[in-house]
C-alpha cells in the first residue's frame, strides 16, 4: 500500500532541509580543522559526523516528535541517530573527495544528505 505525504510531512520537510544546512558551519569548521593533518575524507567526515549528531540529535527529535524533554525512548533514538549519521559518510566524504574542503562542498552535501536522510531520520523518531 502507498503511504500518503501528509501535511506533517509536508510542513517537516523544509524545516528539515533546513536544520541540515545549520549543520553547514560546524561540519565545515570540523573538517577545516581536520585537513592539516592529512586524512581520508572518510574518516574526517565519520569524525565531523559524530560531533554533528551528537549536538544536532535534540533538533532532528524536536522536528519529528515536536518533544523537548527526555524519556525513556531517547535511549533508543539516539544510538540509532549517531548510526544514521554515520551513513552521510558516504555522501559527506564523497564531495569532499571530488570537491574538497570548502563551505560550499558542505553545504552541496548536506543538501544531498537532507534530500535522503528524511526518510531514515522519520522512521527512527517515529517507530
Amino acid at each position: 500500500m502507498a503511504k500518503v505525504i501528509t501535511a506533517d510531512i509536508i510542513e517537516a520537510y523544509p524545516i528539515y532541509l533546513l536544520r541540515w544546512q545549520l549543520s553547514t558551519p560546524l561540519l565545515w569548521y570540523i573538517l577545516y580543522l581536520l585537513e592539516s593533518y592529512h586524512l581520508s575524507p572518510f574518516i574526517m567526515a565519520g569524525f565531523a559526523n559524530f560531533i554533528g549528531g551528537l549536538f544536532f540529535f535534540p533538533f532532528d527529535r524536536y522536528i519529528f516528535l515536536r518533544r523537548t524533554k527526555l524519556d525513556k525512548r531517547v535511549f533508543l533514538h539516539l544510538p540509532l541517530y549517531l548510526i544514521r549519521w554515520q551513513l552521510t559518510n558516504f555522501t559527506l566524504a564523497g564531495v569532499i573527495a571530488l570537491l574538497g574542503v570548502e563551505i560550499l562542498h558542505v553545504i552541496i552535501a548536506n543538501l544531498i544528505g537532507g534530500i535522503i536522510f528524511f526518510w531514515i531520520d522519520k522512521f527512527i523518531f517515529e517507530h
